[in-house]
């Protein structure tokens, strides 16, 4: 072929996201591998496919098995099945003795409920094959079993045949996160963050992370961990997204994805350090060259946090210019303006803006300032009712 062209198989929901002209091939389900790979084939025959880039959680399962039915560049399927699918995932981590959370696959409403018995109260109940923390529940007790398996939210859980993770809950101290770039299964590039909130239950809040100071021991543990993570899994060439668990002392693998992270992960991560980590996702999929030095790179202290939101018509929201005089701030991105509407399909990444700041030092105690400083200044009203 003399030139190449880009054919996006996506959901008809999401049409309205691409430009006029756009060519569009529609799956009921990115998640379905046959019906994906079914459209991708009628593509190779009509014009030749070069390369599948699979951005989304849901879409990995999918782009891994069409790149190894065609032989393409990138992440292959039975890594981008460990890399999605939480039971697999930690099957392979606990067999290569990594630490993680006691769990159990489950199937459901009888296996889930065998599950509880043989792990005890409490647990976390997740779909095996997820994004973005939805359809993720705490279960402290059987009344909260119970509730769940009553309530609308059963259906996305039970309502069909699906697998699921459920774990031990552990008593967390702290949430962290590994974003890294790995080439011939080599990390080339690597930082560590640490969330402000927990993930869980935050969903419409403020969710954020800051930098950790490369000179914290964690940060050393971290690096450390997500490079075992990466061997054990068999991952080659990809942009991974590694979130840890610190009970006390000790970390615990909470899982691993081949995709960069979402809200404001990759603009957090360029903005201390200059890398790209969606250029480099690009260039993967595509099997091309990339470059990243990062010796000496000493990463800027940087935090961020996404902006509280609920569903609903948005009737006044703040601009950039509302956080303008708060101490560091470096950026700040509105997803959305006056008349605009929240959908009630909320994941950890649904927020109207993520504000970037600056910090002479992310400690607990300057992160608690700066968050409150934002949230001051902040101000949303949705369908009459003040945020």
């Amino acid at each position: 072929m003399s030139a190449t062209s880009i054919v996006v198989v996506t959901e008809k929901a999401y049409a309205s996201l691409y430009p006029s002209g756009a060519d569009l091939r529609f799956v009921e389900d990115v998640g379905d591998v046959v019906a994906v790979l079914k459209r991708v084939l009628e593509i190779e025959a009509d014009r030749g496919v070069l390369a599948v880039v699979s951005p989304s959680e849901r879409s990995m399962p999918a782009g891994g098995y069409v790149r190894s039915y065609l032989s393409l560049p990138g992440v292959p399927n039975d890594v981008a099945n460990l890399l999605t699918n939480k039971v697999a995932m930690k099957s392979r981590l606990r067999a290569a003795g990594l630490p993680v959370a006691d769990f159990v696959p489950a199937v459901g409403k009888r296996q889930l409920r065998e599950s509880t018995d043989e792990l005890g109260f409490p647990v976390i109940v997740k779909p095996a094959l997820g994004t973005g923390s939805m359809n993720t529940h705490v279960l402290r007790d059987p009344i909260d079993l119970e509730k769940l398996l009553d309530s609308p939210e059963a259906a996305a859980l039970v309502g069909a045949p699906r697998l699921l993770a459920v774990e031990s809950f552990l008593p967390v101290s702290a949430e962290l996160t590994c974003d890294g770039i790995v080439v011939d299964g080599d990390v080339r590039f690597c930082i560590t963050s640490r969330y402000n909130a927990p993930l869980i239950g935050g969903i419409g809040g403020m969710l954020g992370a800051s930098v950790i100071d490369p000179d914290d021991r964690v940060s050393d543990d971290l690096r450390r961990l997500h490079r075992d993570v990466v061997m054990a899994l068999g991952v080659t060439d990809a942009v991974t997204h590694l979130e840890v668990l610190q009970v006390g002392e000790k970390l615990y693998v909470g899982e691993i994805a081949c995709r960069p992270g979402g809200a404001g992960v990759v603009d957090g991560a360029r903005l201390a350090t200059g890398v790209d980590l969606w250029d480099a996702f690009m260039r993967l999929s595509l099997g091309l060259t990339i470059e990243v030095k990062t010796d000496g790179l000493s990463p800027t202290p940087v935090m961020w946090t996404t902006l509280p939101t609920a569903p609903g018509r948005i009737v006044s929201v703040s601009t950039a210019a509302d956080f303008a005089h708060i101490d560091g701030v470096r950026h700040v991105d509105m997803h959305v303006v006056d008349g605009d509407v929240v959908s009630s399909r909320m994941h950890s990444s649904t927020t109207t803006g993520i504000v970037y700041l600056d910090v002479p030092m992310t400690d607990r105690a300057t992160i608690a300032d700066r968050l409150t400083q934002v949230r001051v200044a902040y101000r949303l009203t949705i369908d009459g009712q003040e945020s």
